[in-house]
């Protein structure tokens, strides 16, 4: 198919357009594609002739080169959900929108006549009766299927219904693939307000039919409308829809073509969900037929209005585009039309404004009362991105309950930095530039709403940094010819905020610390400590910023923790905190913040005890500041949980990892990379607590997470390969995890130094692993590495030293070196004993393997 596929998008795109047009429309279309190209004409002419009673247009393959379908046999009244409407079997175009099922003159969904005229079908074989069901009046029609009122006429129970019959000819073997598919998924659903599936077979002739709920009532938007809902009562009725939504996902089927006319509102307000004649199953045994169809064709199964960008791109569609529509569907029930005007686009015109263009916010549109939390959460649904959407239609039910519950919702609005951010993707610049400008945006956000104090001073300065900034783009100049790095971009801003920049210091300051910032993001501190030092040095000499100041030693004093220089980071931290605490409220964030620091240094350092009244008064000031659930406010609650797991309060522990993991992934998503570090440390909790399964998940999903969105060389993958290899080495598969050991050892040492107490853990994980594999002679050299390291870049008596130590003296003492592994083991007892106090379980392992040596020395002394 190369080459085809804009042709047959362009031929599709045609289609919907002329089916929707009379005759005289028709040929004013016919004409003017006949001088864009004859060829186009002739094969748009006859797909017209194709299907000339058709007053909707046909969506699926045409042309479809598949296997023939086996027949099956009626499924039987099993009850389980299914469509009732009558529609073309996939999408059409909306009027703004018409839908894609016609009603015929002579009946309607409400009504329905008394007899079938003789031109309802062309199938012999049907006849006023089919199966136990006789057939009153078409209620709709499509390009491969058409739909009839009837009534069940056994003797049972009387039964309105609607019956859904493949049209004669329309029999290729692609369209009943698609008729056979739509059945299959319609039978494993059930739920008040998906329409439900009674029966279905095949006629005499081999044409496929099921039967279903017969739905009156009118499409939703129209409901709505004429039914005069107001914004709530409109919320509470798409929150339904929501709700069916996600119980298809949750079967595993995605339904593709949410608009309003594939969700019928009854007469008494009840939402039913219909049409899935173009849904796909996620589910391992049809998912890869469904990617091979989309390899195979090129006409998309979608309603232009209501398609997400990855749909028009022929992307690997999932939920998350399922959650783009809802989002469109929300915005025209909000604002009473479509986001965008997308009739008469070819089909790349359609791409570049899915892809390119924000539509206007609902309440530009329909009044200042949708301002706010409603644009926001409409904006969360519909971004570009399907990671930047709603984890789940639940979620964006859950949301718009918050709203009306007058609760902070889980979406935020799009930043500067975000849109800036798809400004470069958009144009094609590398990727990792556009990290980093996007990292530099957001960091520049956080410093200046740090600042707003002095609002006119920090507009001027925000104006004058962001143009400083986008002039910064110029190095990723696409004619250049080559891939910019993000560290490159960093240092080239660096060097010309130092050397070319004047300002007052202020602005100068401001500048340093967001391209800092950005290196700090990217793991490069080494790179950010000098300029955040500068910075530092220009803030002393302002006078009167107080906050500004306070947070420029917090920020040095943190690079200098990250970097293991934990000596010289206290002194700047506690500084931030007094200063913090003399010109804030004792509930204030950044008092949190420095608390927190604080306590992590501490912790860091090895003192538990002067560390947990830290973190206490930390999540003390947490509680009373306004916000108490955002992501800064989590962070003291991870590290105290940290805290607890490194004291071997493991169940503790394990509760609140729980409780930071579960409120994560409810307000963000489970596709956050924030979500990896929290993942990390339930995971090694679980290992503590010898649940190696649930650990190993945990790990794993955390290394997912990491590596897709940190990039190969980040300090969260290293410790997320750290993490798994400890864990594979514990569950005896070392094979599977030297690589990892490897990997986590060499991504420290790079970006860490050999030195750092991160990089010793690494060593000592991996020697631990090679002694598993039986490598003795490597595992002592990485162990003696990693306690030199520790004893180093440690205070004296830290607890590290003492597992390492306790790592050390067990290898040897396993392989018959009790002689060796005896002072290891003693300097791990007093180091130990020091650090958590008799009762904890390393000390109690070290006297158990001194016991064990000192028993193994007597005996052989017999």
């Amino acid at each position: 198919m190369t080459g085809a596929g804009p042709c047959w998008r362009r031929l599709e795109e045609l289609f919907r357009e002329a089916v929707e047009q009379t005759p005289a429309e028709r040929r004013v279309l016919l004409e003017r594609v006949g001088r864009e190209s004859s060829e186009l004409r002739d094969q748009l002419t006859e797909l017209l002739a194709a299907d000339r009673d058709s007053e909707a247009f046909v969506t699926g393959t045409i042309g479809g080169a598949l296997d023939l379908l086996e027949h099956e046999a009626p499924a039987g009244a099993n009850g389980s959900a299914v469509t009732a409407h009558a529609t073309g079997n996939g999408a059409g175009s909306e009027s703004e929108g018409s839908g894609d099922t016609t009603p015929v003159p002579w009946a309607s969904a409400r009504s329905g006549g008394d007899e079938v005229p003789p031109d309802a079908w062309s199938d012999p074989h049907v006849g006023p009766r089919l199966g136990s069901h006789r057939l009153i009046s078409e209620i709709g029609r499509g390009g491969m299927s058409r739909v009839f009122l009837a009534e069940r006429v056994d003797g049972e129970y009387r039964q309105r219904v609607a019956v859904k019959l493949l049209r004669p000819g329309m029999d290729s073997r692609e369209i009943l693939r698609r008729f056979h598919n739509e059945r299959r998924i319609l039978a494993r659903l059930e739920h008040p307000h998906i329409a439900r599936l009674y029966d279905g077979g095949t006629t005499a002739a081999g044409h496929p039919y099921f039967v279903m709920e017969h739905i009156e009532g009118r499409p939703i938007d129209r409901f709505a409308d004429e039914e005069e809902l107001g914004i709530e009562e409109r919320i509470r009725l798409f929150q339904a829809v929501c709700r069916a939504v996600h119980y298809a996902h949750q079967n595993l089927v995605v339904h593709r073509d949410l608009k309003p006319t594939n969700v019928l509102v009854t007469p008494d307000g009840q939402p039913k969900l219909l049409d899935f004649g173009i849904a796909k199953l996620l589910d391992p045994e049809h998912l890869a037929d469904e990617e091979a169809e989309v390899t195979r064709t090129s006409l998309l199964p979608m309603t232009p209005g209501y398609a997400s960008p990855e749909q028009v791109r022929g992307d690997a569609v999932t939920t998350a585009s399922d959650v783009y529509s809802l989002g469109v569907l929300l915005y025209r029930l909000l604002a009473g039309r479509l986001p965008f005007p997308v009739g008469g686009l070819s089909p790349g015109a359609l791409e570049r404004r899915l892809a390119d263009e924000d539509p206007p916010p609902p309440s530009t549109v329909a009044g200042r009362r949708l301002a706010g939390d409603l644009d926001t959460i409409v904006a969360c649904a519909m971004a570009k991105e399907p990671s930047r959407r709603y984890a789940s239609a639940e979620q964006l039910a859950r949301d718009l309950q918050r709203h009306l519950d007058g609760h902070p919702v889980v979406a935020r609005p799009a930043t500067f930095s975000y849109r800036a951010s798809r400004f470069l993707r958009r144009h094609g610049w590398a990727v990792g530039a556009a990290a980093a400008i996007g990292a530099l945006l957001v960091a520049l956000a956080v410093n200046m709403a740090v600042q707003s104090s002095r609002v006119a001073e920090e507009r001027d300065r925000a104006e004058r940094v962001s143009q400083v900034l986008i002039d910064l783009f110029e190095v990723a100049d696409p004619g250049r010819g080559q891939t910019v790095t993000a560290r490159e971009m960093l240092d080239v801003g660096a060097r010309r905020v130092r050397r070319e920049v004047d300002g007052p210091p202020a602005l100068r300051a401001t500048l340093l610390e967001t391209i800092a910032n950005a290196y700090r993001s990217l793991g490069l501190y080494d790179s950010a400590e000098p300029l955040l030092a500068e910075a530092l040095a220009l803030r002393r000499g302002l006078p009167g910023d107080d906050a500004a100041l306070a947070t420029a030693i917090d920020q040095l004093g943190v690079v200098h923790a990250l970097q293991g220089d934990y000596a010289g980071a206290e002194p700047l931290m506690a500084e931030a905190l007094a200063l913090r605490e003399k010109t804030l409220e004792p509930g204030h964030p950044d008092v949190a913040a420095s608390l927190n620091n604080l306590a992590l240094l501490r912790h860091d350092r090895g003192d538990y005890a002067g560390a947990e009244p830290l973190y206490q008064r930390a999540l003390a000031a947490d509680r009373q500041a306004p916000g108490a659930e955002r992501p800064s406010a989590w962070m003291s609650r991870s590290n105290f949980a940290l805290l607890l797991y490194d004291m071997g309060r493991y169940e503790e522990a394990e509760a609140r990892f729980r409780e930071i993991v579960e409120a994560h992934t409810s307000r963000l998503g489970d596709d956050d990379p924030a979500l990896a570090v929290e993942l990390g440390h339930l995971g090694r909790t679980l290992l503590a607590l010898g649940r190696y399964g649930e650990a190993e998940t945990a790990l794993r999903r955390a290394l997912e997470l990491a590596s897709a969105h940190q990039g190969p060389e980040h300090p969260d993958r290293a410790r997320a390969l750290h993490d798994l290899a400890e864990l594979l080495t514990a569950r005896n598969r070392p094979d599977e995890a030297l690589p990892l050991a490897r990997s986590a050892l060499e991504v420290r040492r790079k970006m860490l130094g050999g030195r750092h107490p991160e990089t010793a853990a690494s060593r000592l994980v991996l020697g631990k692993t090679l002694a598993a594999r039986g490598d003795l002679e490597g595992a002592e050299a990485e162990m003696a590495q990693a306690v030199e390291a520790f004893r180093q870049g440690l205070p004296a008596g830290h607890p590290s030293l003492g597992e390492a130590l306790l790592a050390q003296g067990e290898v040897r003492a396993a392989h018959g070196r009790c002689q060796g592994a005896k002072p290891a083991l003693e300097e791990a007892r007093a180091v130990l004993l020091q650090a958590l106090g008799p009762g904890d379980w390393r000390v109690e392992k070290v006297e158990s393997l001194l016991g064990s040596c000192r028993a193994e020395a007597a005996s052989s002394r017999r």
